[in-house]
């Protein structure tokens, strides 16, 4: 009977241990990107959460239009303002440029749903502006 030189054995141990760690060292690649990926998937989940929760409000949406509708150039100017289920109308008459551009800027910069924006040129320089919202 042949025997088996030690050597071939001490080889072939050393090959499994090669191989054992490089398959080691790629899983441990694998599970630091897996654990990457579900952090940044969790942080755009409270992300969207957030924003979920700024866009849905519809009774801090409420406010923050009726607020902005208040303040001292605003107050004078609004005709219209009416509320159904989930929309609100507003409409404003007599306004100016500056004084639209000021408006629609800060209508544009809260978080609300625009449904329909109007803006129609009475006069000259007399602009009315309608809008609809969603709460």
């Amino acid at each position: 009977m042949n025997k088996i030189n030690p050597l071939y054995i001490l080889g072939f141990f050393v090959l499994v241990l090669i191989l054992t760690i490089v398959q080691n060292h790629s899983m441990q690649n694998k599970i630091a990107e897996a654990t990457q990926l579900v952090s940044s998937i969790k942080q755009n989940g409270q992300k969207i959460a957030t924003l979920k929760e700024h866009w849905k409000n519809s009774k801090q949406t409420l406010q923050h239009i009726e607020s902005l509708l208040n303040q001292k150039p605003f107050n004078s100017k609004v005709v219209k303002k009416e509320r159904k289920s989930s929309r609100y109308t507003i409409a404003l008459e007599h306004l100016d440029a500056p004084l639209l551009d000021r408006f629609l800027g800060k209508i544009l910069n809260e978080y609300v749903v625009l449904k329909k924006i109007s803006i129609d040129r009475s006069s000259g320089t007399d602009i009315s502006v309608a809008l609809e919202i969603e709460l």
